[in-house]
Parts: C-alpha cells; structure tokens; sequence
C-alpha cells in the first residue's frame, strides 16, 4: 500500500483524521517523521556501503562478534 504525507494545519487536523478514520481503505499512521532527513541518511549509509567505507552484516555475524567483545573485556 503506498503511502502519502500530508503537511495540514493544525486547525483542520482533527477534520481530516476524523474524514479519514472513516474510510476503510485507508490506515492513519500517526507520528511525525521527517521523511527528507530520513531519506538523506539512507542515502548516506548506502554510499559508505557502496565505497566500502561500511559493510552489512547479518544478525548472527552480529551477535557472533558482540559476545567475542564481551568475552574478551570480561576477562
């Protein structure tokens, strides 16, 4: 489902929740999020992977390594 994001005045926000709340296609997702920061930081976080400059890793290979930490800072 795609989503859209709307910038309303906070008078009419309470008519549209509500026009909307009515409608059972459509799911109010509340919160606020700036979506072009947002976009801005995964831009960045994809070109440090992209140059290698940071890597993914799986869930496992990160757990792996955090007990390896622990391991060898506890002793």
């Amino acid at each position: 489902m795609p989503t859209l994001t709307l910038r309303v005045k906070q008078d009419s926000l309470h008519k549209l929740l509500e026009l909307l709340n009515q409608l059972p296609e459509v799911e109010v997702i509340e919160g606020e999020t700036d979506f072009h920061s947002n976009t801005a930081y995964l831009k960045d976080a994809y070109q440090d992977v992209n140059s290698g400059n940071n890597r993914i890793v799986s869930q496992e290979e990160l757990e792996k390594n955090m007990e390896e930490i622990i391991l060898r800072h506890e002793n």
